[in-house]
């Protein structure tokens, strides 16, 4: 596999297009870079011609959502990914590992920036996203072989769910439910290679508290001497003023 982020942000398609006269998928698809074996994490500022790049290569999307929403230029068009068959899962770029939140926010965007617009009350179904989340993303990754998907044959990794929730009930349909209103804190264990590996989001098997505390021991001296450009005052800054009450 080769992985790397593209046309996410308007600074870097206009950097390529000075040096060197084309848009980064168009570029790569120019180096014959382009195929299956290939993950693009964002690309979120797609032009249709792009797209059709990406379909006629058979090249594999990340669509980072919370990223969009914290950082992004744009959102990944990923309802017409969808439609024209490009592949793509849903990934974080490091903003968060939490699957539920992921999948809220990829439906969330595809309705705020299409959805509404069109009148389309669906957006893909609580399907695509789930889908998106598991199975979709072990392709793009190049892991159907391995995992994804709960089969024969595959790892078993699998979380186990609890449902026993106010929003689950009654359930009318559990993939839309899962993707609207699941959260992680309904994990109550995560098995991978049929091996239980958390139990309610703590490791069994080493101290992740004392690692927590390790890292706040060291994170506070690194961040204060990072050349960070603070736009506004901390949190704490405006609770002082009464901005929080």
């Amino acid at each position: 596999m080769f992985q790397t982020h593209v046309n996410e942000h308007l600074v870097a398609v206009e950097r390529s297009l000075v040096a060197r006269g084309r848009r980064p998928i168009e570029h790569l698809d120019h180096l014959g870079a382009l195929g299956p074996q290939v993950l693009l994490a964002h690309s979120t500022l797609v032009t249709p011609h792009e797209l059709n790049l990406l379909r006629k290569t058979d090249t594999a999307v990340a669509y980072n959502p919370v990223a969009s929403l914290w950082k992004g230029n744009a959102v990944a068009p990923a309802l017409h990914m969808a439609a024209l068959g490009i592949r793509f899962g849903l990934g974080t770029d490091g903003t968060r590992a939490d699957g539920f939140r992921l999948m809220d926010a990829a439906e969330g965007l595809q309705r705020a920036g299409i959805g509404l617009a069109t009148g389309d009350s669906s957006c893909g179904g609580g399907s695509l996203w789930l889908d998106r989340a598991t199975s979709g993303a072990a392709n793009v990754a190049g892991l159907s072989a391995v995992t994804g998907s709960i089969a024969e044959g595959l790892a078993a990794d699998f979380l186990l769910v609890d449902l026993d929730r106010p929003e689950f009930t009654p359930s009318h349909d559990l993939m839309w439910e899962l993707v609207r209103y699941g959260n992680r804190d309904q994990i109550d264990a995560v098995f991978t290679g049929g091996r239980l590996r958390l139990w309610q989001g703590w490791p069994i098997d080493w101290d992740a508290r004392a690692l927590l505390a390790e890292i706040r021991g060291e994170a506070a001296a690194v961040i204060a001497a990072a050349p960070i450009q603070r736009i506004h005052p901390l949190s704490e800054t405006h609770r002082g003023l009464g901005h929080y009450q």
